[in-house]
């Protein structure tokens, strides 16, 4: 099955295509009031005693103002088409490579990364393991069409289907699945979150379940089921249909097998659901964002394009560094499947910057906390919201040296405090140095190791692979499989919609 980043290419695709279009509607229940977010232009970081197993007491999402680094370019140009007239290396992910650099080297860092842990990592990376990953080979799964005969009101299957149709189907759900692909894992205490297939049994005659490993497999199945329980594989693209998204529904969309906890923070998977419905009704529709990306599509203008028209996409800290975590790995998967095939993928990503591979750097010791403590200064927020590069510490810290953990690694007594939070399973907001320098530190390590392993391996021929997509997804992989087997220690624990 092909795989990138935990959602399975072949079940993203359409596994039936219903020709009924708004049967939908009448499933909808009643819409509950929009959430109030007039007058606030900051970013929303929730305060500690935020409840976050209590969905009543979540702040609601404030996205920041667009002003992607690149308005600037095209400010003295008033008939200009920004998508089409922004310099290309404006737009690559890639550029914030620097950015991640220079935080890191400010007095708002809270780690470093030694060039002695990196090469070490480097020797132990199975260099045609990491080239051979599945993600850069994927290709769209056959569907089929089912269509509703009146005379028979059963379903028939088709072998034939518009392809295009599919197409934007597919394409829409992997950006739907993108913009609610955030924060899965449940408070301390809590069950994970899983779905059942609901009667439909293995070939052991047993129930068959999806997320248990990993929650991602079960936001996929649970949009596929949503589809078949309303007869219609268009939802994702409907703007009308997304707009009219509420909490109860989302809670019988995603409703937990049994003994399994409940998906959190619905009622911002709502706002950023209504966000994409935002664009495709008031905006711009699915078929006129792939007509401006054109026929040489490039990451960074996608990303762009996303961030500007879905502000739930965006990724930001601080007023300059937009980690595009989601639209990054929506690029890559559209790209594994062929449904966009972007011209400069392999030059222009960053890896996919969120928990799973910050948790294995954290204990391949790749990180070094044990840097010199600076006094963080102001509150870092701006006026229109955005961050301000000063350093702004959030976390209370522990008071404990030793800690416990879930985790069958060994914890023994550490000095830096980022660490004690970490092993603690305790919250670090967004924003916060900490989790910045989280990120930004698996920005910069990834970038620094896809150019060491080109320089060891430069003689041999790999046809490509060598890149940061398959290099992201090998580490990802591998903290998989290392966190499943209790030999790494707990990841860092954000509430975002970023990650």
């Amino acid at each position: 099955m092909t795989v990138v980043r935990g959602a399975p290419h072949e079940a993203m695709m359409s596994p039936h295509v219903y020709t009924s279009t708004q049967a939908v509607l009448k499933t909808q229940p009643a819409l509950q009031e929009q959430l109030n977010m007039d007058g606030k232009k900051n970013i929303i970081t929730a305060p500690p005693e935020v409840d976050w197993s209590r969905q009543e007491t979540l702040p609601p999402l404030v996205f920041p103002p667009f002003n992607y680094r690149t308005e600037e370019i095209v400010a003295n140009k008033p008939d200009a088409e920004p998508e089409v007239s922004l310099p290309e290396q404006f737009l690559p992910p890639s550029r914030i490579i620097p950015e991640c650099r220079k935080f890191l080297e400010s007095s708002c860092a809270k780690l470093s990364i030694p060039t002695e842990a990196l090469q070490k990592f480097a020797q132990s990376i199975d260099i045609r393991d990491l080239c051979d990953v599945s993600c850069a080979k994927s290709s769209p799964a056959g569907a089929e069409k089912i269509i509703v005969v009146p005379e028979r009101d059963e379903d028939v299957v088709m072998p034939d289907y518009d392809k295009f149709e599919t197409r934007l189907n597919d394409i829409a759900r992997i950006l739907a699945y993108n913009v609610i692909n955030f924060s899965f894992f449940p408070d301390n205490g809590k069950p994970r979150w899983f779905i059942s297939d609901e009667g439909e049994d293995d070939e052991r005659g047993e129930q068959k379940f999806f997320g248990k490993d990993d929650e991602a497999f079960a936001i996929v199945e649970a949009m596929k089921r949503l589809e078949k329980e309303v007869r219609d594989s268009t939802i994702w693209r409907n703007g009308h249909f997304l707009q009219q998204i509420t909490v109860p529904h989302l809670e019988n969309v995603f409703r937990p097998a049994a003994n399994a906890g409940s998906l959190p923070l619905l009622p911002w998977r709502m706002q950023c659901l209504r966000s994409l419905g935002d664009c495709y009704s008031n905006r711009v529709s699915l078929e006129k964002l792939l007509e401006i990306l054109g026929e040489k599509p490039t990451v960074g203008k996608f990303v762009y394009l996303l961030c500007k028209h879905v502000p739930a996409f965006r990724d930001l800290r601080r007023d300059n560094i937009e980690f595009a975590k989601r639209p990054q790995l929506a690029a890559s998967m559209l790209h594994a499947d062929k449904l966009v095939v972007f011209s400069d993928l392999n030059q222009s990503l960053t890896v996919f910057s969120d928990y799973r591979l910050p948790q294995l750097f954290l204990t391949e010791k790749v990180f070094d906390f044990n840097i010199s403590s600076k006094t963080s200064v102001g509150t870092g927020t701006t006026e229109d919201g955005t961050m301000s590069g000063s350093c702004e510490e959030q976390v209370q810290l522990p008071s404990e040296k030793t800690s416990t953990t879930s985790s069958q690694v060994k914890v023994t007594k550490h000095s830096t405090p980022l660490l004690s939070i970490i092993e603690n399973c305790e919250f670090i907001p967004e924003n916060s140095d900490f989790e910045v320098s989280l990120r930004a530190g698996t920005i910069v390590a990834c970038a620094d190791l896809l150019e060491l392993l080109r320089k060891m391996h430069e003689k041999e021929d790999f046809e490509n692979g060598l890149n940061m997509a398959n290099l992201d997804y090998y580490l990802w992989r591998k903290a998989v499989q290392l966190d499943g087997e209790g030999k790494l220690l707990p990841f860092h624990r954000t509430r975002t919609y970023c990650y």
